[in-house]
């Protein structure tokens, strides 16, 4: 996993819709992420840069990764 991880761009997140109750503490600072449109670039986005980024969304039931249908988009957070 370590050695995966290299050519992950540091921004990217993925969207899930789990959602779990974590103590106030664990929260080190706001930050914002905004869905962009998915692509196959290993590049970095072109995003300001305090934002972060998700292009795809993670299924906890099945372990995997999909894209999001841009239909389907989340917003800004």
């Amino acid at each position: 996993m370590k050695d995966q991880a290299g050519w992950h761009d540091k921004k990217r997140l993925f969207y899930s819709n789990l959602r779990n109750d974590n103590p106030l503490d664990c929260i080190v600072s706001k930050v914002r992420v905004v869905q962009v449109a998915p692509s196959l670039e290993l590049k970095s986005r072109s995003t300001p840069l305090y934002y972060f980024y998700y292009d795809m969304e993670y299924s906890v039931e099945y372990s995997t990764f999909q894209t999001i249908e841009s239909g389907n988009l989340h917003g800004l957070y």
